[in-house]
């Protein structure tokens, strides 16, 4: 819900950004003082959602084990024992996603939060719908922290299969890009900045 929340703030902006409809009818939220720094801080954000969303769905698609694919959560169950790696890689996007500094998703939230709120003002209706995202980022928080909790601290039990899961080397690889993109840019934000 909060992920859906933060895209519809940052969709709503580039409406604003888009569309001269939404300019100046009191009704409507008040898109006039659009300025590229609104527009950068929504590419800022698409562009990180879409590497950590990649990296995530890569860790779910690489999780194959010899009886079949990894299907639940809590077929995650002992990931930090039968392969330590990709419990790694899972824990940096579930971190990003979470928008826990200094990974690269607090960034994106960050950046799309302060363009939703330069674009409307935090008594406009795109503010409070800002600080309807922020708090449901908090509860989001839950849900990536159980799926956390799954791979990194819950033991198997004696239905889930405990085979280990291999990855090949060319996913392993990009696996770790991807988690060192969300490190470098939520340490370095800069390097996306700079590109605008």
């Amino acid at each position: 819900m909060a992920l859906i929340l933060e895209r519809t703030v940052s969709l709503i902006v580039c409406e604003c950004v888009l569309s001269p409809r939404w300019r100046g009818d009191s009704t409507h939220i008040n898109c006039s003082e659009v300025t590229l720094d609104v527009i950068i801080g929504v590419v800022v954000y698409m562009i990180i959602y879409l590497i950590m969303t990649l990296g995530t769905f890569g860790c779910v698609l690489a999780m194959r084990r010899r009886d079949g694919a990894v299907e639940e959560i809590a077929d995650l169950a002992g990931l930090a024992r039968t392969n330590g790696f990709m419990a790694f890689v899972i824990a940096m996007m579930m971190f990003s996603l979470a928008g826990i500094p200094p990974l690269a998703g607090f960034f994106g939230k960050f950046s799309v939060f302060v363009a939703a709120l330069q674009a409307g003002g935090l008594t406009s209706p795109l503010g409070v719908l800002t600080l309807l995202a922020i708090a449901l980022s908090a509860v989001a928080l839950y849900y990536y922290l159980a799926v956390l909790k799954q791979a990194l601290v819950v033991t198997p039990s004696e239905n889930t299969p405990t085979t280990p899961i291999c990855v090949p080397v060319v996913t392993a690889i990009t696996l770790l890009a991807a988690a060192g993109l969300i490190v470098a840019l939520g340490l370095f934000p800069s390097l996306v900045l700079n590109q605008f």
